[in-house]
């Protein structure tokens, strides 16, 4: 089993590899810029546009196919939601950690209006999409209303860097209570159970993706919790680098075939 020493190398390599595949505000801009314009003949309409938490205080589809509307102000709460319930506050405590990332976000260079709402809307998805959940899922219709550890990854990290540290430990945490003990994980679990809800194949991309979002969310929490945040999450690193150093033979060869993304996107 690879030694403590070994594994801070492991992580400070994954946040190198990540620094250096940032994009930053210019970068999206001239993405924008230059992306050609939407053939409407390949564009597949959405299930939906988006998730609230309707009048009942259960997460409902709107907009696109599932009808309804989006509400104006993206509180991710539909117009006949109480004005005072245990989801609008806690959509007002996420709004509200967010507020240092979001000043930031503005003030950076090349950021405009649409850059801002965009990014406004991601968090309000973020949020509805893992609240009171174990760990963020996919979507909220009934293909993607699963824990994916490839989705875990990215949104632990995005979670980490918009100040919410505990939850995006939380949800690596998690994570790390599934994983199989030779480092694989299922391509999805169902978010109550923890069980994966149907016999596809296992997928090794996760084992990867999730030793990057560690050392992510570690840098994201500051000297001063970086190493707690590291031990807490011992085990899922430790196993990982582990299965990773088993299936590239140290690095001398490619990774194990497992099945990909497009699979799961297929349906089965």
């Amino acid at each position: 089993m690879p030694s403590s020493s070994s594994r801070r190398q492991v992580l400070s390599g994954a946040g190198a590899l990540a620094a250096l595949g940032a994009v930053g505000a210019g970068g999206l801009t001239a993405h924008r810029s230059l992306r050609p314009a939407i053939d409407p003949r390949t564009e597949i309409p959405l299930w939906s546009q988006t998730v609230v938490y309707d009048a009942n205080g259960q997460r409902s589809l709107v907009g696109a196919r599932a009808g309804g509307r989006v509400p104006a102000e993206n509180p991710r709460l539909s117009e006949d939601h109480p004005v005072s319930s245990p989801a609008r506050t806690r959509a007002e405590e996420f709004w509200a950690g967010t507020a240092d990332w979001r000043a930031a976000l503005a003030a950076a260079p090349g950021v405009d209006e649409e850059l801002t709402g965009l990014a406004e809307s991601a968090l309000r998805d973020l949020w509805v999409l893992s609240d009171q959940l174990p760990a963020p899922v996919a979507g909220w219709s009934s293909s993607w209303r699963y824990i994916w550890p490839r989705d875990v990854a990215f949104c632990a990290v995005a979670l980490a860097r918009v100040g919410h540290l505990d939850p995006a430990v939380s949800a690596l945490r998690h994570l790390q209570a599934l994983q199989d003990s030779d480092g694989w994980f299922e391509a999805r679990y169902d978010p109550g159970t923890g069980l994966s809800p149907d016999g596809r194949d296992r997928q090794f991309d996760g084992t990867g993706l999730l030793l990057w979002a560690a050392a992510e969310v570690a840098d994201a929490a500051g000297p001063d919790v970086r190493e707690g945040v590291i031990e807490g999450l011992d085990a899922m690193i430790m196993t990982s680098l582990s299965a990773l150093h088993t299936g590239t033979r140290g690095g001398a060869g490619l990774p194990p075939v497992s099945p990909t993304t497009g699979r799961c996107a297929s349906g089965r």
